[in-house]
């Protein structure tokens, strides 16, 4: 995986999931997604225009 922070976030979920601390791996997911889209759109924003959210609707 190319991200480390994520895959950071991923291995705490899954030690989380198998000590059954089911909040804890739900809450550790969501920083992982939610790292993984910050990075991603990151990388990916042109002239300050996100890849997500357009003007033109």
């Amino acid at each position: 995986m190319k991200y480390e922070k994520v895959r950071d976030y991923l291995k705490v979920s899954q030690e989380a999931l198998d000590n059954n601390k089911f909040a804890d791996c739900i809450e550790n997911v969501a920083y992982a997604f939610d790292e993984l889209l910050y990075t991603y759109e990151s990388n990916k924003t042109y002239w300050g225009n996100s890849p997500f959210f357009s003007e033109k609707v």
